[in-house]
């Protein structure tokens, strides 16, 4: 794959000026979702994706932002991407990437040199009702979301986790609540659902 054609810093002052973070949610029964981490439950998947080498399927959520319509996870990460290369898809909408089969741990797409234009077009010219795709590698977890209440698909039933169940799966995180596609700190996620004033995008991406 050629490199990509922007800086670290470019991409994370496009972040900060469309108001933007990077979130990887685990949206249905599968999660992250391939053949090795399928055996693991749904917080532990992301657990994985936060601490081993994956390539992620992610979207950009930014204020007015909502769950479903435009990102499909009651539980997600915030990410940093490390330098430019770190992005190697994007696409304004849902680009249907898929586990690439040769290589569990990459994604399956077009690898083309992408400028800092290509990423504004991804974030600017996404369709307000749906979510737009952009692959991430070699990144920083910046913070944990959630959006209440926890609901998600098991084989058999529904599953259900409070802010709690998530600050014990990620104890060297700050938890957020996503709300209209702010991120909220929890105050004391253990102990209450009470939030603060929201998190600005150019705290995760100084």
């Amino acid at each position: 794959m050629d490199r990509n054609t922007f800086t670290r810093d470019e991409l994370h002052a496009l972040l900060v000026s469309r108001n933007a973070f990077v979130g990887h949610c685990a949206g249905f029964a599968k999660g992250v979702g391939n053949v090795l981490t399928n055996s693991y439950g749904y917080l532990e998947r992301l657990q994985k994706a936060s601490t081993e080498d994956f390539e992620l399927s992610c979207s950009t959520i930014r204020p007015g932002d909502v769950f479903w319509s435009n990102y499909t996870g009651k539980v997600g990460l915030v990410l940093l991407p490390r330098q430019p290369d770190s992005i190697t898809y994007a696409c304004f909408r849902d680009g249907g990437t898929q586990i690439d089969p040769t290589n569990p741990r990459r994604r399956s797409h077009s690898r083309v040199s992408l400028s800092i234009d290509g990423i504004a077009h991804a974030i600017d010219d996404r369709w307000p009702d749906r979510y737009n795709e952009l692959c991430v590698l070699d990144y920083e977890v910046r913070g944990v979301f959630c959006h209440l209440p926890i609901e998600y698909s098991t084989e058999t039933s529904m599953g259900y986790l409070t802010p709690a169940d998530v600050a014990r799966a990620f104890p060297s995180h700050t938890i957020f609540q996503a709300i209209r596609g702010n991120l909220h700190p929890f105050i004391d996620p253990l102990h209450s659902e009470t939030v603060g004033p929201a998190t600005p995008v150019s705290a995760f991406y100084p």
